[in-house]
């Protein structure tokens, strides 16, 4: 499970003590699911020693901690099971988990990446619907107490590559040049404990880091902008297939978004989002326009036909200045 997107109950940088609670809510979130779909059976001895490791940290963080994520495992591996049946799949053969580098290809044998396909589990059922390719269906995990979250986590190296950017050069520079203006080390790591340290370079850091995010965003904007003009299919097709993960690939794997939602004491639930049958999908395939606005300091809402369809926000990973840039997709 992608740890970002568990319980985002802060607006700016994670929190040393906010990316470690994160960090072990979606591993037990996930093993946990991954659990319950295997017919509540661990699927190796590996992953119930991962599990219960897990669990211990996760303890340590408050006596809810643990049962929150259990509810929500629970009620996401049901409904993705009651989804994945009325789609034509049917008995569990083997369960996968797949949030590692090269997972996907291991468990499947096919030449995915989690670039293309965010599957955290991938279930493998002995009936599959007629005309499926095969028996194969990933989920891509979200577990949190808030409805709408980021559905996309990219690096602005990743992404500036694919539309021809080298984002990833604009980054470093900036960086260097604030570390050089600070007196700051060249490693990364070192920069980071002693910006988190003192309070003053630390606002320095984020007033910084908030005009780097904007210069990205510029940069990324105009070439958007360009591309609408000249390439529209092109453009729309790195859309789909970037943020929203939504390649039409009849022979790749299938997969789905299963969010586990719940609150306090109440019971948990969960949806399913198919990528190709949701309301952003919809609406940037079938436009005839799509332009971007500028919002804030750093996000860029993607419109359809002058209608918001969803917004990137430019970020630091965590410390300001001194860690990587993601660009985030968000409803």
């Amino acid at each position: 499970m992608d740890i970002r997107l568990i319980d985002l109950f802060e607006k700016g940088p994670l929190t040393t003590s906010t990316a470690y609670a994160n960090k072990h809510r979606g591993a037990y979130n996930e093993a946990m699911l991954a659990y319950h779909l295997n017919g509540d059976k661990w699927l190796d001895s590996a992953h119930q020693s991962s599990a219960e490791a897990s669990k211990s940290e996760l303890a340590k963080l408050g006596d809810t901690e643990v049962t929150q994520q259990e509810k929500r495992a629970k009620a996401m591996a049901d409904t993705f099971l009651e989804h994945a049946s009325k789609q034509g799949y049917s008995g569990v053969k083997a369960v996968h988990v797949t949030s590692g580098p090269g997972d996907l290809e291991r468990a499947t044998g096919m030449p995915i990446s989690q670039q293309e396909n965010p599957s955290d589990v991938v279930v493998h059922f002995n009936k599959k619907p007629t005309g499926a390719a095969h028996g194969f269906m990933g989920l891509s995990a979200k577990s949190s107490t808030s409805k709408k979250i980021g559905f996309h986590n990219g690096g602005v190296g990743t992404i500036g590559k694919q539309i021809g950017l080298d984002l990833e050069s604009v980054a470093n520079q900036e960086q260097n040049k604030f570390a050089k203006e600070n007196g700051l080390p060249n490693s990364k790591v070192e920069r980071k404990t002693l910006i988190k340290k003192d309070p003053a370079l630390y606002s320095r850091a984020s007033a910084a880091a908030s005009e780097l995010h904007s210069k990205l965003r510029d940069t990324v904007m105009e070439h958007y902008s360009n591309m609408a003009d000249s390439n529209h299919e092109n453009l729309r097709s790195h859309l789909i297939d970037t943020f929203l993960k939504a390649k039409n690939n009849p022979e790749s794997l299938p997969y789905v978004k299963v969010h586990g939602q719940s609150k306090g004491e109440k019971d948990a639930s969960a949806y399913v989002e198919e990528p190709h049958n949701n309301e952003i999908y919809h609406s940037v395939k079938n436009a005839n326009k799509l332009n971007f606005v500028k919002k804030g300091d750093s996000y860029l809402e993607v419109q359809a036909d002058g209608k918001r369809a969803f917004a990137i926000q430019f970020k630091h990973n965590s410390t300001p200045m001194a860690t990587s840039l993601k660009m985030n997709g968000q409803h």
